[in-house]
């Protein structure tokens, strides 16, 4: 148990990683307006884009779960974070449409 403190840095930056995460999951109603102006696109397609990313959450969460029994926490978050970083990164360089397009 010498390690002790260390232990607490590692749930301490989980509680971060997962704060980040479902942040950025649940930022979409911040932003519905400006993007439904932005883009043109109906506030019930942006919504629905959001319910699809719920439910493949909920697959990736039965998923995860089951390597993270396999392979451990330590990969799979650490294999997480940086996919949640690397999708991140990604969507913020996506560009800003200039016309309007109707779906």
């Amino acid at each position: 148990m010498s390690n002790s403190a260390y232990r607490w840095v590692i749930v301490a930056a989980g509680a971060l990683l997962g704060c980040i995460a479902i942040g950025s999951a649940f930022s979409l109603p911040v932003f519905l307006v400006p993007m439904t102006q932005e883009t043109g696109w109906s506030r019930t397609g942006i919504s629905t884009a959001m319910t699809i990313g719920f439910l493949a959450m909920a697959v990736g969460s039965v998923v995860w779960g089951s390597l993270t029994d396999r392979y451990g926490p330590r990969l799979v978050v650490l294999t997480g974070s940086i996919l949640l970083a690397a999708s991140l990164a990604l969507a913020s360089q996506s560009p800003v449409m200039s016309q309007r397009m109707p779906i």
